[in-house]
């Protein structure tokens, strides 16, 4: 427990992991991460439209707790947008009840 930082009601383990990159590879590299990333950023922020950040918090929270269930370290597009599936029927499910 020696290896983790704390703060009064948190504790963490900080891990880094960094990559040197060229200067002529960096505009390749970014360009081609941009075009791969920029849909599946742009599906994510039409579905989550009008969400406040404590609501995207929670949608994260779900996935990362889905992808730990089942034992994986990576989350992936699948992961995100089925949470914000789930946290979409519920919500819906609450104001129904209310």
């Amino acid at each position: 427990m020696d290896d983790y930082e704390s703060l009064k009601r948190t504790k963490w383990e900080c891990k880094y992991h960094v990559v040197f990159i060229p200067k002529c590879r960096k505009k390749l590299l970014y360009g081609q991460l941009r075009r791969e990333l920029g849909p599946v950023f742009r599906e994510l922020a039409e579905r989550t439209e009008g969400y406040s950040g404590s609501d995207l918090r929670l949608v994260i929270r779900e996935a990362v707790l889905n992808a730990l269930l089942e034992d994986r370290k990576r989350l992936g597009q699948d992961d995100l947008l089925s949470s914000v599936e789930e946290f979409g029927r519920r919500i819906s499910e609450y104001k129904r009840s209310s």
